[in-house]
């Protein structure tokens, strides 16, 4: 028997991670849920051999090379940073995904399964929430025709998704595995609830299976240490990140050392994580940089 040729990677994966993240306070593709920042967690779902273009600021903690895009003019809403994400796309469909909607990758994956079943004349497959909305930000799209629907909608800077989408042939999805993963996280309530819904199913994970390299490590150094292995991981990342990134990378172990201390002296980890946060977004390193050496 002849084997059937493998068909060619059909779609591409736009990821809109440059946003303000106003009511969630700081960046949302570095807050992390299950030890993984939401945009490492987006990636990680789409299968490997499909591009991804990252529109947004560059970041070396992704797990595995993608494109990155920038906006000529910042914080333009989702058209305008779909409309760069484009220009570094080659193939028949694409894949517009929130960083903030952290099972994104995985709805785009099951609609590109079913992309070649679709009748012709339909533009996109845009999957349904609960409430029988539409999500174009976690949809698939003909490029040509959506390339057609933004230089029809005019000045994108500003525009949104619906202004495009309206313009389209859409086919709705509402799949009920699709629509248990539309979720997004747009505050910090939405944060805690996320990290309580993976540690609601880790927690009843099998002792057969394998743990994560990161609760090996944390129940390995723990024990170590004669610490109680109860350690909310994603607080404490969080807290690193935003000193790597707002201060210098060196200040994020030493941050980190500093909330433990905090938290031995009796402040909650809540509190120390939120004081270190703002303080992090607020620094300006200029100010106090070191003289230069002689």
């Amino acid at each position: 028997m002849t084997a059937r040729p493998e068909l060619p990677v059909h779609w591409t994966a736009v990821i809109l991670a440059g946003g303000r993240s106003t009511r969630l306070g700081f960046d949302k593709s570095r807050a992390t849920v299950g030890g993984r920042t939401l945009l490492g967690a987006l990636i990680d779902d789409i299968p490997a051999d499909v591009p991804i273009v990252v529109v947004g600021p560059e970041s070396t903690e992704v797990p595995r090379a993608v494109a990155w895009a920038t906006e000529p003019r910042r914080f333009g809403g989702p058209v305008s940073g779909l409309a760069c994400g484009l220009e570094m796309t080659s193939t028949p469909w694409v894949a517009v995904l929130a960083v903030d909607m952290p099972a994104a990758g995985r709805v785009a994956t099951a609609l590109a399964a079913s992309a070649r079943d679709v009748p012709p004349q339909a533009d996109a497959l845009v999957p349904c929430d609960e409430s029988g909305i539409r999500q174009p930000l976690a949809a698939l799209y003909r490029v040509e025709a959506l390339r057609r629907a933004i230089s029809e909608a005019g000045l994108v800077f500003g525009l949104s998704m619906c202004a495009v989408t309206d313009r389209l042939n859409v086919t709705e999805s509402s799949d009920d595995d699709v629509v248990r993963d539309l979720r997004d996280i747009d505050t910090p309530e939405d944060l805690a609830a996320a990290r309580r819904s993976v540690s609601s199913r880790t927690a009843h994970v099998p002792t057969a299976g394998r743990p994560s390299s990161m609760d090996a490590w944390v129940e390995a150094a723990a024990k170590a240490l004669e610490l109680d292995a109860s350690v909310d991981v994603d607080r404490i990342l969080d807290v690193a990140r935003e000193a790597a990134h707002g201060v210098a990378r060196p200040m994020a172990p030493v941050s980190t050392y500093l909330l433990g201390q905090a938290v031995a002296g009796g402040m909650t980890v809540e509190e120390a994580a939120r004081r270190l946060t703002e303080l992090a977004q607020g620094w300006t390193p200029d100010a106090t940089a070191d003289p230069p050496l002689a």
